[in-house]
């Protein structure tokens, strides 16, 4: 009997693999299995989310007039931002977890690898971007005392790829701990971040530390998270809902309160499972479906690129002129910004990706070849329960 596999690298590529007779094959590209492409929904959304709230506040908010439309949109984006990169935890955790939970020796270097190459890779670029003067969305990194030191504690949006590096690793050298402990262990170490000294957004390894716990809630609660969300849609989105909102009123109203650190965790929980269920539904739709198919692959370039390249148009002669006119005459101006920014990192993307340049985006092989034999291979084995 086929098995439906999830054989992933987490977040950006979703890999199935169907076994049967002895034989495995695999494609870059997601199958069309509801179970599946709900993941990939949620995920290309959340991205979006990220580009939308980073382009409002970088390209858009600081030129545009004090107004009641620039206020709805900062607003807006302040009110989504509990979705997205739980979300995008949550899910790099799903797709990572029989390689995690299997060790190195079956699969999770390969889960470490290409994060960190990618982290490298990008944090390279932006160094060379911010000398060469597109520095309005970061702080410029070439001036640091030591381009080291922001390398290990980061200040940008690459530091999504480092938790993702850091807290695999530790999940895979500690996999013999029972799943209940590596949980208390990292809602602990988020709870308690909630002292650590810097900016929550700014220092970014206090974002680091925050996030294992929702990488953690992936890895270990991969099918707890499938059942509710396939099997019982209605209650898992009704019960999310309710507890979002109550918790975002504890967190609102006692931010700096040891009640706001205690519940945090539980408000971005609620806010996952919000939009992975949610994403199950929509997926049915057949445009939604087609775009959850085509945009695996794109996530990860929209992810890097967006920032630099809203940064390239606030250098724009001009700018805050431009911003000022249009966004006077038409409401909706932020979202087609956004839209004009996806545009161009996927164009960037799509020529990459026939040239050379390609390592950007897609590490080599040899950095994170599978070693595991496909016929044998120890992890990966679990079905994912049907709706």
């Amino acid at each position: 009997m086929t098995r439906r596999q999830l054989v992933c690298s987490p977040v950006w590529t979703v890999r199935r693999a169907h076994t049967g007779g002895g034989s495995e094959s695999s494609v870059e590209d997601p199958v069309s299995d509801d179970r599946i492409l709900w993941l990939d929904l949620a995920r290309i959304v959340s991205v979006i989310a990220i580009v939308m709230l980073h382009v409002t506040l970088v390209a858009y908010a600081p030129y545009a007039a004090d107004s009641a439309q620039r206020d709805a949109w900062l607003a807006a984006i302040d009110e989504t931002w509990p979705f997205h990169l739980t979300t995008l935890f949550v899910i790099s955790g799903m797709l990572s977890s029989d390689r995690i939970r299997s060790g190195f020796g079956a699969g999770a270097g390969r889960v470490v690898l290409r994060p960190l190459y990618l982290y490298v890779v990008w944090y390279a670029i932006y160094v060379l971007l911010t000398s060469a003067g597109d520095n309005t969305w970061t702080p410029v990194l070439w001036q640091k005392k030591s381009v080291l030191i922001e390398l290990v504690l980061p200040k940008n949006v690459l530091w999504f790829l480092l938790a993702l590096a850091v807290w695999s690793t530790v999940f895979a050298l500690i996999r013999k701990l029972p799943a209940w402990l590596v949980l208390s262990i990292t809602l602990c170490v988020s709870v308690l971040t909630w002292w650590l000294p810097g900016i929550r957004g700014v220092d970014q390894y206090v974002n680091v530390l925050t996030y294992g716990f929702f990488l953690a809630v992936g890895v270990y609660g991969r099918n707890s998270i499938i059942t509710c969300v396939m099997r019982h849609p209605a209650w898992t989105v009704a019960a999310s809902v309710v507890v979002f909102g109550v918790s975002r009123l504890v967190v609102r109203d006692f931010w700096t309160l040891p009640a706001g650190a205690l519940v945090y965790p539980v408000y971005l929980i609620s806010a996952a499972l919000v939009l992975l269920t949610a994403s199950s539904l929509l997926v049915k739709i057949p445009i939604l479906r087609r775009s959850a198919i085509w945009s695996g692959p794109r996530a990860l370039p929209l992810y890097v690129l967006h920032l630099p390249i809203a940064g390239a148009l606030v250098l724009l002669p001009w700018w805050g002129d431009i911003i000022a006119w249009i966004s006077a005459r038409t409401p909706i101006f932020p979202a087609v910004l956004g839209a004009v920014v996806i545009c161009i990192a996927l164009g960037i993307y799509a020529v990459a990706i026939r040239t050379p340049a390609r390592v950007l985006f897609d590490p080599p092989n040899i950095i994170v070849r599978d070693r595991r034999r496909s016929s044998t291979a120890a992890v990966d084995r679990g079905d994912l329960p049907t709706g």
